[in-house]
């Protein structure tokens, strides 16, 4: 697996943890290059077919291309052995609206 995608080496910087209606549980970073706020997202898989889901998913929705769809700027996926097996953790980084109706 690896990672698996076209950013590998950005970092981001954390910036909090945020709970709404828009994004979920999830946290706000901010890309220190370009002041760019994003929200992570991070599913943790235990089996292939579950990955394979999840990045069929990543490619369908940056294939949107409309104004209702948040936008997928990066992803990464790394492995990660346990003592209760592997388990893929993939990180996906959506572009930040702020809510002002809160």
């Amino acid at each position: 697996m690896g990672n698996s995608n076209n950013n590998a080496f950005i970092q981001y910087s954390y910036i909090k943890q945020i709970n709404s209606n828009i994004y979920g549980q999830s946290k706000l970073y901010e890309n220190p290059h370009t002041k760019t706020n994003y929200v992570q997202k991070i599913f943790y898989l235990n089996n292939e077919k579950e990955y394979e889901n999840i990045q069929s998913n990543i490619q369908k929705i940056r294939s949107i291309k409309s104004p209702y769809v948040l936008k997928i700027h990066d992803n990464i996926t790394t492995d990660e052995d346990t003592m209760c097996g592997n388990v893929i953790n993939i990180q996906i980084f959506y572009e930040y609206i702020p809510s002002t109706l809160d």
